[in-house]
């Protein structure tokens, strides 16, 4: 027995006791009372009553019959009879009882209102009385349940104020709680259960306390704190008094999770939830939140057959709206619209039968609808949406079904009420709403459709999209520039793309836009004006995939236009950021292209580095060729060609083998190695010529009749330059091979030839430098010389000596005078001009050099001064001109006879007829030592001067010619 029923067994006991002598019916009633037979009590209690005459303990009687009905469960009986006691004797001692215990045994049999009017006339007739610390707690209670919470704070705070200590004072202090939170209050639920642990600091191990802290933390969006008091609570072990609160702690969890966007966690907690508590509300609205978890992943097959089975299984879920909708949205997930409609006819066929609001019949018609759309049953799907009543509902639903209504519309190609219908959808919600950029989206479609493009661009720029809206904003500025670009609207494309660049916030939507800017830039100023946006855009989204591609697009742009600073830096910046992209070849070669004017150096060690990582073999080919190139220009000629050999190596099929193949012809030549020389020359004039060897063998062919020249094969380096006169020729080259050619003729005796060849290029009007032509000047006045014209000659000498700068053209000059001087007997003024001409031939070592000490020779063994004419042509080197060296050994050989130096004679001429470098000559200095023997009779030979006893060093050549 509960403290309440002991006390009025008690009571009874003490009543009985008073009253003993008065007979035995209430006597043997008391004792199945306190011995807790409670049927029997009521038997006994009922024939006490109808006692005739009248027992004397009969009102007392009446109350405790009212008693035992209450321990039998029979609260409604109870309530009758307690009220009807409490009525009838207003003055007995258990009246005010009796009025309570009416009242309760009503909230007992759950008659909420009957109770709560019972608890309000008993506190309202005994304010007083100690049963309130019961009462007013009851009455809060009641008061909470009936959804009137102002009325349930203040009667629930005037039983904690009143009955601090009171059996119920922790559970209305919980109710408080919960009331406060309810009112949005957290801060000061927290006072409240901050107050309760004070009191009570035991409460922090009571279920009810923890939750009601964790929940109130929730609130507080302390959610790591709130989730460890829940965690507790939820982990309480199985037991009728906790598996309440421990399924509405795991809710609170799920529901956390949910809103936190964790949809994997929530559905966990959820199923755990249905394993602890598998019916009532709780249950039923997570086996909800179960499927509209499953529906938002779009695992419709598995939300299709969990909400089915619990269909199946709960009575109550086959009535209800909400479950009957979400299972339909589960099946047209799957595709199985079909069965989703008949869902939802069921929902609407219990209208009638059971409470559907205008909104929700409007959202089940609306999803019905959907389903006939995806089924393209577009007219029945139109029908629906016309049978939703729009004027009471709410903005958001009704701006749904105009956009499904629209799109019926259209399916049905009516576009004008497709146009009027996205219209309204759109007024009917706020512009920042995600669904209202889905219907611009959709209005930009269907103007599109309509050739409307313009009016769809006004749409789209006065667009500001919602944070969650951008998939449609996107959509739709691909379609419109999609649109733009193949209508050649390059301008218009271009606005698009630089809005968008301002309003959207992610790096890959706001790259694209910037690759559309800089493409409509290229269509309409060019690729110079694009650089821009793309050195931006590379600067902005280095990580981007396009980015390397787009700065090297960039940097080659600026090269083109000839903005050399602009497209360094660009190239340098890819150097710098993408070394190691495949690309990064032609980074290094633009560097290069720019650097090599002038910083020759610096270009050549870009590309020796970029051809230190793996890169294509044609950009191999490339890099070695402009490499090769660089060396040759800051001296490093072994280098260059050990450039040009490997690409060369590399196979006839790259562009750059015949070039190569010529580089290595020159540089054979330019070292006198003439063999080498042409067998390259040949090897590249005998394959059949593609576009790069057309450009080169001009060149090849060239360098041929060069080498003839250099070899004294006059003739046949004339017959190379006259066939190469008749092709196309480029200006500089042909001005070359005019003056060669000119050249031959004059060293073949061919003065006229030559001399017409010479004129003709002065009337040509060919790019011919300053020293060219006075080169040619001077040829002419050789020719006149040759002609035995010598007044004509000396007076162009005359006439070019103060013009002329070169200091190899001024001694060239002078030994032509000197020539002139002589053949007209003016040996003196010759001699002058001569010494002259050695004066200002300070390069021992130059072929110039000899030919002057030559003249100087001749001109002094014409005065048989041989002394001096020996010391003359002793200073002729053979290292310096071969040929002219013997010439001076026979002259020094003369000299020596005609002073009296016979052995030395002898030996100069055996030595020029052992090691000259002609066959006459040889021939020449053989005939005179036989000549020399004769006439001496055997003399013998003395030991020669220290600057002829050692072999001659092998010879070696210069390039002679001069143009």
């Amino acid at each position: 027995m509960n403290r309440l029923t002991r006390l009025l067994a008690l009571g009874l006991l003490v009543t009985w006791l008073s009253h003993v002598a008065s007979g035995d019916e209430y006597t043997v009633a008391a004792q199945y009372y306190q011995t807790e037979q409670w049927r029997e009590a009521v038997e006994a209690f009922v024939k006490v009553i109808s006692a005739r005459p009248p027992h004397p303990l009969r009102v007392d009687a009446e109350y405790y019959l009212a008693e035992s009905l209450v321990q039998l469960a029979e609260y409604e009986r109870a309530a009758a009879r307690f009220k009807s006691f409490a009525e009838a004797h207003r003055a007995h001692p258990l009246a005010a009882r009796a009025l309570f215990r009416s009242a309760e045994s009503l909230y007992f049999a759950q008659q909420t209102i009957q109770a709560e009017r019972g608890f309000r006339d008993f506190i309202d007739a005994h304010p007083d009385d100690a049963l309130n610390e019961h009462a007013l707690p009851y009455l809060g209670f009641l008061q909470f349940a009936g959804a009137n919470p102002a009325a349930a704070e203040s009667t629930l705070s005037d039983a904690v104020r009143r009955y601090p200590l009171g059996v119920h004072a922790q559970t209305c202090r919980m109710r408080l709680v919960e009331l406060t939170l309810a009112d949005n209050r957290p801060q000061d639920a927290a006072a409240q259960l901050a107050d309760l642990k004070a009191a009570q600091p035991q409460i922090v191990t009571e279920p009810a306390w923890m939750y009601w802290q964790g929940v109130t933390l929730l609130k507080q969006n302390e959610s790591a704190a709130a989730i460890r008091w829940l965690e507790q609570v939820a982990d309480l072990q199985r037991d009728v008094s906790t598996d309440e609160l421990a399924a509405r702690a795991i809710f609170a969890i799920a529901e956390h999770h949910r809103q936190a966007g964790r949809s994997d966690v929530a559905l966990a907690r959820y199923r755990q939830l249905l394993t602890r508590q598998s019916n009532g509300d709780r249950a039923e609205l997570a086996t909800l939140r179960i499927g509209q978890i499953l529906i938002e992943q779009k695992h419709y097959e598995e939300a299709a057959q969990e909400l089915s089975a619990w269909r199946q299984t709960h009575a109550t879920l086959r009535q209800s709206g909400a479950f009957l909708r979400t299972l339909a949205d589960a099946l047209a997930g799957r595709g199985d619209h079909a069965e989703a409609i008949e869902t939802l006819e069921v929902v609407l066929q219990d209208e009638h039968r059971t409470t559907m609001t205008s909104t929700e019949r409007a959202v089940t018609l609306y999803r019905q609808a959907q389903s006939l759309l995806a089924l393209d049953h577009n007219k029945q799907a139109d029908e629906v949406l016309s049978r939703i009543r729009t004027s009471s509902l709410p903005k958001a639903l009704l701006a749904r079904i105009e956009y499904a209504r629209a799109e019926a519309s259209m399916r049905l190609l009516d576009l004008r009420s497709a146009e009027l219908s996205l219209a309204e959808a759109l007024a009917a919600v706020r512009h920042d709403s995600t669904f209202a950029d889905r219907i611009r989206w959709k209005q930009i479609d269907l103007l599109t459709r309509r050739t409307q493009i313009n009016a769809a661009s006004d749409i789209w720029r006065n667009w500001e999209p919602h944070k969650n809206g951008v998939w449609f904003y996107r959509a739709s500025l691909r379609q419109l520039t999609a649109l733009l670009e193949a209508a050649e609207d390059w301008h218009g494309a271009e606005q698009l793309y630089s809005r968008a660049f301002q309003t959207l916030s992610e790096d890959d939507d706001r790259a694209e836009c910037l690759l559309g800017v800089s493409r409509c830039l290229r269509k309409t100023a060019g690729d110079a004006a694009a650089a821009p946006t793309l050195i931006e855009f590379a600067q902005l989204f280095p990580a981007h995939e396009g980015a390397p591609d787009a700065l090297l697009a960039a940097a080659d742009a600026y090269r083109i236009a000839d903005k050399n600073s602009l497209a360094l830096s660009a190239y340098q910046r890819f150097l710098q950021h993408y070394p190691d992209e495949k690309q990064a070849w032609r980074a290094a070669w633009g560097t290069a292209v720019l650097l090599e004017q002038d910083n020759p150096a610096q270009a050549a060690d870009v590309l020796v580095k970029a051809l230190a990582k793996p890169c294509p073999t044609d950009a191999v080919a490339r890099l070695l060729y402009r490499l090769a190139w660089n060396l040759d220009r800051i001296g490093q000629r072994e280098a260059a060609l050990a450039a040009y050999q490997k690409l060369q190596a590399a196979g006839d099929t790259t562009p750059y083998w015949a070039d190569a193949t010529y580089r290595l012809a020159q540089r054979a030549f330019q070292r006198g190695d003439y063999r080498d020389a042409m067998q390259e020359i040949e090897k590249l004039l005998s394959r059949n010529a593609d576009d790069n060897d057309i450009r080169i063998r001009p060149y090849a062919l060239f360098l041929k009749a060069q080498i003839a020249m250099a070899q004294s094969r006059w003739q046949d380096g004339r017959q190379v330059l006259e066939a190469l006169l008749s092709q196309q020729l480029p200006a500089s080259l042909q001005v070359a091979v005019q003056l060669a050619t000119a050249d031959c003729a004059y060293r073949s005796a061919d003065f006229p030839a030559s001399r017409q060849r010479l004129e003709s290029l002065n009337d040509a009007g060919l790019p011919i430098t300053e020293e060219q032509r006075r080169w040619i000047d001077l040829r002419l006045a050789q020719i006149e010389a040759d002609e035995g014209d010598w007044e004509s000659c000396l007076q162009v000498i005359a006439k070019l000596l103060p013009q002329t700068e070169s200091q190899t053209t001024r001694v060239e000059l002078l030994l032509l005078m000197a020539r002139s001087l002589t053949a007209t007997d003016r040996e003196a003024d010759a001699l002058l001009v001569i010494h002259e001409a050695k004066r200002i031939a300070t390069d021992q070592d130059s072929a110039l050099t000899a030919e002057v000490h030559w003249a100087l020779g001749e001109l002094l063994l014409h005065k048989q001064a041989y002394a001096e004419a020996l010391e003359s042509y002793s200073a002729i080197r053979v290292e310096v001109v071969p040929e002219l060296y013997d010439k001076a050994c026979l002259r020094a050989a003369a000299c020596h006879v005609a002073l009296g130096q016979i052995e030395l004679a002898s030996e100069l001429f055996r030595r020029v007829a052992t090691t000259g470098h002609d066959d006459s000559v040889r021939e020449t200095a053989a005939k005179q030592l036989e000549q020399l023997r004769v006439e001496l009779r055997s003399v013998p030979e003395p030991e020669l001067p220290v600057s002829w006893q050692s072999d001659p060093p092998e010879p070696a050549t210069t390039d002679t010619t001069r143009p």
